[in-house]
């Protein structure tokens, strides 16, 4: 694909970065939403945040970017509803700032693989990285009663 015929569906530049912005929103979504297991939709946000360097990097930098979350996260809401959906009452009267856990979680999903596969351990196989990705993010799910899984 050559410059020209790129900008024969898009406009300018912005509305290509939107485009790509979007569809990678939509992407992680999915990894977000509730089709498939909770191993599978971990699985798809490490590996395609593994996979999608460049877009990421785009995404990231609107997911930092002043403004509200919900006009590039469309399903924040959905999310921070999930994290504190069906959570029993906890004993020591300690509840979580769920904003800012729903941050975390989000920040850590999209960012971490990435790290870790670059800068922590270069040598492992993406599918050993995705594997740990998962199974400490279902301990800590299992740990603060998340997501009911």
């Amino acid at each position: 694909m050559n410059r020209a015929t790129v900008y024969y569906h898009f406009a300018d530049r912005e509305q290509l970065l939107e485009a790509v912005s979007d569809w990678s929103s939509k992407q992680l979504t999915r990894g977000f939403g509730d089709s498939g297991s909770q191993n599978e939709r971990i699985d798809f946000v490490a590996r395609f945040v593994i996979e999608n360097a460049d877009l990421m990097k785009l995404w990231i930098d609107q997911y930092i970017a002043p403004g509200n979350i919900r006009d590039h996260y469309p399903k924040w809401d959905e999310f921070l509803a999930a994290i504190q959906h069906d959570r029993p009452q906890d004993p020591a009267g300690e509840e979580p700032d769920f904003e800012v856990l729903a941050a975390i979680l989000l920040t850590g999903s999209i960012i971490g693989p990435r790290v870790f596969r670059n800068s922590i351990r270069p040598d492992l196989r993406e599918q050993e990285i995705v594997d740990r990705f998962r199974r400490e993010l279902q301990r800590i799910y299992r740990r603060d009663n998340l997501f009911g899984e």
